[in-house]
């Protein structure tokens, strides 16, 4: 036995002599301590968590910028949109309510910087100075404050800056006003606009963490029990994932970084990828166990398993870390920090593991399903499935590569959102409020189209401002997807009546007895009236929403709104909206009309940039994931060749998975992009472990398929309970409300499903071919070598498989050996 061979035994001896048996006791105090500190710092991170849609884009893209501007000059994009059943024009509830949150005395008034109704607006348009008829001023808020029944209506309250910097304060007592005050209860209350919007988001988000996150960690715990049977060594894998979890959120506490709810998956994925790594070192440990003490064993267990597990965090955090490629903010500050905590974890498993393994040893091995032998059905059944795959592996591999092949297909025709409707499951509270308000008053997602007037250069009067503004307005109302437009001749006296055209001069002989015979005065005299009138409103317009200006430019704001609801395609909308304003503008300059230009801006154009940014970004983090783990298994396998060819299985899993949701049609998300590099990282890490024990067999061996058969009985249980454990555990975050999470959940179990059937099928069958000899590249001096120690093993003179370690393993005088040779 190995046991007796005086390689094990200077090894032996030198080991007890070993880091960890002489520093074992310290590495566990040093844990101990940091304890506090890096769950106090994860404690901290949770409660941070914020969330705000509009910051997911960086600050130096035009869009962003763009957005900034417009809402430096026209400050009320922080609104709160309410209404209930039976809020008609009629309800004394409405004032009722206005009252009890911004009313004098109004502990919360602080909160609002303004407080709009649709009786306070009907009634302004109703008395001098606009005075315009009832039905005719409803005519103008239908769509907007009012409903097409025109009756029911709601309350705008506007944030002031103390009111933005607490949005969820903000909400709770507008619920609290509503409830107390006023005996609308919340389930009766519907709210809408951002500050909403980000609350739904933080609720969703601690609710995640801590009720999906905590049945993640016992789904965890339990199979970890389960795959070990051991209480003591389960506890441990158990502390070492969780700690690997506490480090990855107290780091982002400790840079600045924001939490957020997308980021708040971060946590329970480097808690299932740290047992992961945890019960591979502890297969190595019992392992060592088999011919060793429990003096030995820790470091025999890291002695065997540093390189692989080193290697197979590597190319996980490489996967993670290439999602900081992305433009959007949380998957960048996701890829980060994930890519930060599987580090730590793998340090946590290669050091603070073995050491407690040295203090508080397993005395009696448990029998590991991967290394005993067995004779039941189970085994049986695996036998015949692992020989099947070798003897047929031409049908395996074609099948798998057609499979790719076709899902690689659909990759072309991928499509991504990041609508904020779609963040939530159709059952969600948002989705229902949404759904209630846009039925009762109208469309409620802003398109900002910004006239822009040169105070020098542009000839156009007040009036004629005012004008084109109508103008543009009825232009957009056209469009199919525009439920309404506001603007400032909403609020403007008699404008209706105006005829919205340029400003042009008749041609011919008509045109010129005009000039002579005066005909026109009557109309200017007239228009010079009302321009004078509407300029003694000017500072008014001014104090409202829609109209504001600069040292050098006046900005007439229109806000068309559509469905948040509706299936509207953002970036041909966008270019259609452009296609209705420009031909209004070239047609003024045409007449000689200077300085007007038009800024394009709002929710809608910043949600079609990031879905371009998302696509965009998804096939960049994950080329970059692809290219830099490719190198690494080219560095491993030291064959250019080979470590392309070892790519195929990892990237099996993303392409058949992400190519069957887009031949289904279904749009990939912000949780669907987090998913393709950590599937590719991940997947790499089966990979590294079978064809560790692949080279071992050709070791032992020099048979491919002998070498093939011991990989599976080494790797086939242990990549299989990884995969449970893994695939178990984040699947619970499919049960989320929060759809990139929910995605995030289903995909991952997915993906780790079919990264698990790319190395137990495709994998074996790929070598077992001729694919398989770039794997099995040596030297002449070394193939003879290979041959004549075979042919004494088939003797029976040289050492047999179990002189070298359990089924065929290498000599532990070779311990360093991996997949390097």
């Amino acid at each position: 036995m190995l046991q007796g061979t005086p390689q094990l035994q200077r090894l032996t001896i030198a080991m007890k002599r070993s880091f960890f048996v002489r520093h074992g006791w310290k590495i566990v105090l040093i844990a101990a301590i940091g304890l506090p500190v890096f769950f106090g710092g994860a404690r901290r991170a949770m409660l941070s968590n914020r969330n705000d849609v509009k910051e997911w884009l960086p600050a130096n893209f035009q869009e962003t910028k763009d957005l900034q501007w417009f809402q430096e000059h026209f400050p009320g994009e922080e609104f709160i949109l309410a209404s209930w059943e039976g809020c008609t024009l009629d309800d004394p509830r409405i004032e009722q309510l206005i009252e009890a949150v911004d009313g004098e005395g109004a502990s919360t008034a602080e909160l609002f910087s303004r407080v709009v109704s649709g009786p306070r607006i009907l009634e302004q348009l109703t008395t001098p100075p606009v005075e315009l008829e009832r039905e005719a001023a409803i005519d103008r808020l239908v769509g907007s404050v009012i409903g097409p029944d025109r009756e029911h209506t709601c309350v705008v309250f506007t944030l002031s800056e103390t009111g933005a910097a607490d949005l969820k304060g903000s909400v709770e007592a507008i619920i609290s006003a509503a409830d107390q005050t006023c005996g609308i209860s919340y389930d009766e209350l519907h709210m809408g606009g951002p500050p909403v919007d980000n609350r739904h988001i933080d609720h969703e988000g601690e609710r995640m963490l801590i009720r999906l996150g905590t049945f993640a960690g016992l789904i965890g715990l339990v199979l970890a029990w389960r795959c070990l049977r051991s209480f003591k060594l389960t506890l441990m894998v158990f502390v070492i994932a969780l700690y690997g979890a506490a480090i990855s959120l107290a780091l982002m506490k400790f840079t600045g970084a924001t939490v957020s709810a997308v980021v708040l998956t971060m946590p329970a994925l480097v808690y299932v990828l740290g047992i992961s790594g945890a019960i591979h070192i502890v297969n190595y440990y019992r392992d060592a166990l088999e011919h060793s003490d429990t003096t030995t064993a820790p470091t025999l267990a890291v002695a065997h398993g540093w390189l692989p597990c080193t290697i197979a965090a590597s190319t996980t955090a490489i996967g993670l870390g290439s999602l900081c490629i992305s433009d959007i903010s949380p998957i960048k500050t996701f890829g980060l920090y994930s890519a930060l905590g599987v580090i730590s974890s793998l340090l946590l498993v290669l050091f603070v593991l073995p050491a407690m393994l040295q203090l508080w040893p397993v005395v009696t091995p448990t029998a590991n399903p991967s290394l005993s032998p067995s004779t039941g059905r189970l085994h049986r059944f695996r036998q015949w499935m692992f020989q099947g795959v070798i003897n047929h592996y031409r049908i395996v591999t074609v099948s798998c590569l057609a499979l790719l092949l076709v899902t690689g297909y659909g990759l072309t025709k991928m499509k991504t959102t990041v609508m904020l409707t779609k963040l939530f499951s159709e059952d969600h509270r948002i989705i229902s409020d949404y759904r209630f308000l846009e039925e009762n008053l109208g469309e409620l997602i802003p398109m900002e189209v910004v006239l822009r007037v040169d105070k020098e250069n542009c000839s156009l009067t007040f009036l004629e401002r005012m004008q084109l503004v109508t103008e543009i307005r009825e232009e957009l109302e056209k469009l199919e997807d525009v439920g309404g437009t506001l603007a400032t001749p909403t609020f403007s006296p008699e404008l209706e009546s105006l005829a919205p055209e340029p400003r042009r001069r008749r041609g011919g002989i008509g045109g010129a007895m005009q000039a002579v015979l005066g005909l026109n005065n009557r109309e200017r005299i007239e228009n010079n009236i009302r321009n004078k009138r509407l300029l003694e409103h000017r500072e008014e317009f001014l104090n409202g929403d829609f109209l504001s200006e600069t040292e050098d430019e006046e900005l007439w704001r229109i806000s068309a709104r559509i469905g948040a609801l509706n299936d509207v395609d953002y970036g041909l909308f966008v270019d259609t909206i452009h296609e209705q304003v420009e031909p209004v503008l070239a047609a003024q300059r045409a007449n000689g009309i200077e300085g007007l230009d038009v800024t394009y801006t709002g929710v809608i154009p910043l949600v079609y940039k990031s879905q371009r940014t998302l696509l965009d970004n998804l096939f960049e983090s994950f080329g970059s994931a692809f290219g830099l783990i490719a190198i690494v298994m080219m560095i491993v396998l030291r064959n250019p060749v080979a470590g392309l060819v070892a790519m195929i299985p990892n990237v099996f899993p993303a392409v058949v998975v992400f190519g069957g949701m887009c031949l289904l049609g279904m749009d990939i998300d912000i949780g669907s992009m987090m998913c393709a590099s950590v599937a590719l990282g991940v997947g790499v890490d089966d990979t590294i472990h079978f064809l560790t024990w692949f080279r071992r067999g050709l070791d032992a061996t020099g048979d491919r398929c002998k070498a093939i058969m011991l990989a599976y009985e080494r790797c086939a249980t242990p990549m299989t309970q990884t995969t449970i454990i893994s695939g178990l555990g984040l699947s619970v975050f499919a049960l989320s409300t929060f759809m990139p999470t929910q995605r995030f959940g289903y995909l991952m179990v997915t993906l780790l499903t079919a990264a698990l059937i790319g190395d137990l099928l495709l994998l074996p069958a790929m070598l077992a071919g001729t694919l398989g000899r770039l794997f099995d590249r040596k030297g002449k001096k070394q193939e003879a070598a290979d041959t004549a120690a075979k042919a004494e093993l088939l003797e029976g003179k040289g050492p047999t498989p179990a002189a070298q370690g359990a089924t065929g393993k290498p000599r532990k005088d070779d311990s360093r050996e991996t997949v390097l040779h």
